[in-house]
């Protein structure tokens, strides 16, 4: 009987070892798995940190622009508050250079004779510059 005993024992000591191996072999498959995971989650953060830091960057960007937009904004405005007091000097001079008056001029755009006289004057210049280059122009 004894050597039945010592026969069952022996099994069962076998099975003992045999659950301990498999149970390491488990341990030692899921322990790769949690340093695998522990390695993908330290890329993942990595990554992240740089797409915090591409999108600080962007938003930065994005604001300097933004402030350069509305600068730019601004000073359009300016300059169309600025033209919008120019108009009677252009419209004057539209008029003179096809042949207006300089009283016509006076009464359409509210200007005073010296300023219409002036308009008159430089656009006449100007003619005569241009006509002068291209007979100038001509003769080459």
């Amino acid at each position: 009987m004894t050597g039945a005993v010592e026969a069952i024992f022996g099994l069962g000591l076998l099975g003992c070892l045999s659950l301990m191996i498999f149970q390491a072999s488990v341990i030692g498959r899921m322990r790769d798995q949690m340093e695998d995971r522990d390695r993908i989650i330290e890329e993942l953060k990595q990554d992240m940190a740089a797409l915090l830091s591409c999108s600080r960057q962007l938003g930065d960007r994005l604001h300097k622009q933004e402030r350069q937009i509305r600068v730019i904004l601004q000073r359009q405005d300016q300059l169309a508050r600025q033209e919008t007091g120019a108009p009677p000097y252009r419209q004057a001079t539209d008029m003179i250079r096809i042949g207006a008056s300089t009283e016509a001029v006076i009464s359409a755009c509210g200007l005073s004779e010296g300023e219409a006289e002036l308009i008159a004057y430089l656009n006449q210049f100007t003619v005569q510059e241009a006509e002068a280059a291209t007979e100038n122009l001509g003769n080459c």
